[in-house]
């Protein structure tokens, strides 16, 4: 029997919400329709503006950065690619070295491995998240497989460079644990499949920790240092304070 999250369709995405939303953890430091996060849409998935997830807000999103791995995508094209809609695509994990995908596959590593693991190859893909977030002209969707782990190292970074405290910043991760539910049927995964990588399918307040403990007291610098030019730093922190 599937499990379902209260209030969740089977064709509906499980993890989707605007980090900036009225009301939210964040909404004191992020502005509203902004930045998006959410797993990853799926053909047939009904309209979150019609649902009452996006409340007053036109989707598709103008630009949409997909983290996921070419792999994932079964050569499928993205259910939101159209007229009007930049698909991004950046993937994280094609970024780690060949050793490090087969642990990852093998489930031999932990969230605070992966996500130390992807923050060491920031250079490589962080200075294309922070200029395509930084220019979008409307809302930007980061999103992955399950919106849990590549989406949240990637948020967790936006957020930091636009000086969104750590608190906050923990809290808008670890609000993807109540959508835990009904992502599982979303995922596909199956048996000694699923079993192989069950200790993945959580999110870990010591993993987030240790990225932003790795990110450090200044943020900007992290950025700096990964090559994301100052330009483009100054247009996401414009673009996502209020």
């Amino acid at each position: 029997m599937s499990l379902q999250y209260p209030g969740t369709a089977p064709n509906q995405m499980a993890n989707l919400r605007d980090v900036g939303a009225p009301g939210s953890a964040l909404g004191r430091w992020v502005r509203a329709g902004v930045l998006w996060r959410s797993d990853a849409p799926l053909p047939g998935d009904a309209d979150p503006s019609l649902t009452g997830t996006l409340d007053g807000a036109t989707w598709p999103p103008r630009v949409v950065i997909d983290l996921r791995d070419p792999k994932e995508l079964h050569d499928e094209p993205h259910p939101l690619a159209g007229p009007g809609v930049d698909v991004v695509a950046l993937p994280l994990t094609g970024s780690l070295a060949p050793a490090e995908q087969l642990r990852m596959r093998q489930g031999r590593t932990s969230l605070a491995e992966l996500y130390v693991q992807l923050l060491g190859t920031a250079h490589s893909w962080l200075p294309v998240l922070v200029r395509t977030a930084a220019r979008a002209e409307g809302p930007t969707l980061v999103h992955c497989a399950a919106g849990k782990d590549r989406t949240g190292v990637s948020v967790a970074l936006l957020l930091a460079l636009a000086g969104v405290p750590r608190p906050e910043i923990l809290a808008d991760y670890l609000a993807t644990g109540d959508a835990l539910p009904a992502l599982r049927p979303r995922l596909g995964f199956h048996g000694e499949d699923l079993a192989a990588i069950e200790h993945l399918l959580d999110v870990s307040i010591p993993a987030m920790t240790a990225v932003l403990d790795r990110i450090g007291p200044d943020p900007v610098a992290f950025h700096r240092d990964q090559g994301v030019e100052q330009d483009d730093i100054e247009r996401w922190q414009d673009r996502l304070r209020p």
